[in-house]
């Protein structure tokens, strides 16, 4: 299908680390099927517009595509820390609620005093929770990552090192997760000076 060659890239530049783990081809699927919602939007709103409601009580989706995507939703279950798949729970559903906050809003014009408005709903559409805590291997405990999840976030929404200096580990040679992994850190530790 055209929307894996989508999610493909997605995998391989960013969760290959991850060896013996289900989560890159997760990863695939999972982007795949963020591009299908976008898709499927314009010629099935009624079932992208019900999802939330259809995946949090079991129903079966309005959509059979939907419905592979709730079932691909629910196996992170199976690979992720609690914790982490709530937070990657509430970030689809976010996803999906931008998409149709969007949709409803798109001849809408964006009131000058709105600053942040778009900035609320970038981060409601990226999934970024979801991108981001899958970089971590799941036998690393969340306390060691979670606190760096913020700054995380804001890198993959906007696609830059939006404060550089936060991610002064880089100053030994080590990556992000590297970092993580070996040396547990608080905010405080990653925001100081190099």
């Amino acid at each position: 299908r055209p929307f894996i060659a989508g999610g493909l890239p997605m995998a391989i530049n960013a969760y290959t680390h991850l060896k013996d783990t289900k989560v890159p081809v997760l990863i695939t699927l999972y982007t795949a099927f963020l591009i299908y919602l976008d898709d499927v939007l314009c010629h099935n709103l009624d079932a992208v517009s019900e999802f939330n409601e259809r995946l949090t009580t079991g129903k079966v989706q309005k959509d059979f595509m939907l419905d592979h995507f709730a079932t691909l939703i629910n196996e992170f279950s199976q690979h992720f820390p609690r914790i982490v798949y709530n937070i990657m729970l509430s970030s689809t559903m976010n996803f999906v609620t931008a998409l149709l906050l969007e949709k409803e809003t798109e001849e809408a014009t964006i009131h000058r005093g709105a600053t942040g408005y778009p900035t609320f709903v970038r981060s409601m559409s990226g999934a970024s929770e979801v991108f981001a805590l899958a970089i971590f291997p799941p036998c690393v405990p969340v306390i060691n990552y979670v606190q760096v999840l913020p700054e995380l976030v804001i890198f993959i929404n906007n696609g830059k090192y939006v404060t550089h200096k936060q991610f002064s580990i880089y100053e030994k040679g080590l990556t992000l997760i590297d970092a993580v992994i070996f040396f547990p850190f608080t905010r405080r530790s990653v925001m100081k000076k190099t």
